[in-house]
């Protein structure tokens, strides 16, 4: 038998392996070598890797038909010598001829046959693909729609354990959102709204003799604040008083003779003087400007009105009852339904941040104030002001109890409202 010498191939060239080493190949049947060749090098597999990288760009640049057609003529070649490579196959395996020309070597022609039509098949499949991609990418919300397909995708490729863990987790959460009630606040920000201001007027002519209080003092319901000359008042009670008596000796005197018509006169008499003592009382008891409320003298400068003339209706002082404050809460529209006429509500001012106020609900606006493209409704709270540290004009945020609701409709209420307000502008529902 003739011996073989197996070189290796690259770059389409047959070259021996640049090893000094040979090996040998046996026939496993007489022990008679064969074939020969020499050991490769690390170095002539980098020749045969470089060869590889530069035929590839040849090669990629053939179409699926061009790589077929190649693939088709090396199973033609191998056909033709198909004899001659069951019968090497065979003495180099030791193996009958017919296991090599009846099994294997049939089913490596046919495996070079199948790749060179696949070639084909796959080309027209990439291009389907292409183009299922493309309509795929004009379907309608499909960016939204891909990730919930990727994470069912994934979601399904768990094991049933893990699937059941998952599924109850949501069917708790969705449980614990539609049912698990939450109070439920309205915020905004707060302004505290000029207090109730209480007039103080003479109800009696006069000149102010003395002024008791100064601006910013705090005063309370029926102190004194000033006093007006009172001569005239007094003289007047007086002289009220002296007759009142002159006609309750008469009339005793008359009684006392049996004169009842001249006792009955002067009964008439002293119900008259009476009458007058009481309403000259009241007369200098008005010489007193009394504060008709509790709280803090606003009147700039007060004490300049000692001497000062007044008349009935004057305006003497202003007295502002801060007790009780109001505060103006602005509640964007949106939050108008939730709110409720003595639902409690929470202050926190500017002035204050360390406190926080308590307050009820009186009014809700019944008109919107606009600003810009906002309008903007006020809840006014009722807020007792017992330390009077609350002044007009302060500031800060407050909040408003709406009730208690799921927590799924405290937290989702507005972007649902959203959701909803663009699904009517689409559709009009």
């Amino acid at each position: 038998m003739t011996l073989m010498t197996v070189p290796n191939v690259i770059d389409g060239k047959s070259v021996a392996g640049s090893s000094t080493d040979t090996l040998e190949v046996l026939d496993p049947s007489t022990g008679e070598v064969i074939a020969s060749f020499t050991e490769s090098t690390p170095g002539d597999v980098d020749d045969a890797v470089q060869a590889a990288k530069a035929a590839f760009p040849a090669w990629a640049a053939k179409s699926p038909a061009q790589r077929s057609e190649a693939l088709h003529a090396l199973a033609d070649l191998f056909a033709q010598d198909l004899a001659e490579f069951a019968r090497i196959e065979s003495i180099d395996a030791g193996k009958p001829i017919t296991a090599a020309t009846e099994e294997e070597l049939p089913g490596i022609l046919g495996a070079l046959r199948h790749f060179a039509g696949a070639g084909r098949v796959l080309a027209a499949q990439a291009t389907v693909a292409i183009r299922n991609a493309s309509l795929y990418r004009e379907v309608p919300f499909i960016n939204v729609l891909e990730p919930l397909i990727h994470k069912k995708q994934k979601f399904l490729a768990l094991d049933k354990r893990r699937r059941a863990f998952f599924i109850a987790g949501a069917v708790a959460a969705v449980v614990f959102l539609a049912v698990f009630p939450f109070p439920m606040r309205v915020e905004g920000g707060a302004t505290v709204s000029p207090v109730r201001l209480a007039k103080i007027e003479p109800e009696v002519a006069g000149v102010v003799r003395q002024v008791l209080v100064r601006e910013g003092q705090h005063v309370t319901r029926g102190q004194v604040l000033a006093d007006l000359e009172d001569w005239d008042y007094r003289a007047a009670l007086a002289g009220a008083e002296a007759k009142y008596q002159t006609s309750l000796s008469e009339m005793n005197r008359a009684l006392a003779h049996n004169d009842g018509a001249a006792a009955g006169v002067q009964r008439v008499q002293a119900n008259y003087w009476q009458s007058e003592v009481q309403r000259d009382q009241e007369r200098l008891e008005k010489t007193h400007l009394r504060s008709s409320v509790d709280g803090w003298v606003t009147t700039p400068h007060v004490q300049d009105f000692a001497g000062r003339q007044l008349k009935p209706g004057d305006n003497f002082a202003e007295v502002a009852d801060n007790s009780t404050v109001t505060v103006d809460v602005a509640v964007d529209e949106a939050d108008l339904p939730l709110l409720r006429p003595g639902a409690p509500g929470w202050v926190k001012l500017d002035s204050f941040p360390a406190r926080t106020f308590r307050g009820t609900v009186d009014i809700v606006s019944p008109q919107s104030q606009v600003n810009g493209d906002q309008r903007t409704f006020f809840a006014r709270l009722q807020v007792p002001n017992p330390s009077n540290v609350i002044r007009a004009g302060m500031g800060g945020r407050a909040k408003v109890a709406a009730g208690w609701h799921p927590v799924g409709y405290v937290v989702f209420r507005r972007p649902f409202m959203w959701i909803y307000a663009q699904l009517w502008s689409w559709f009009g529902w």
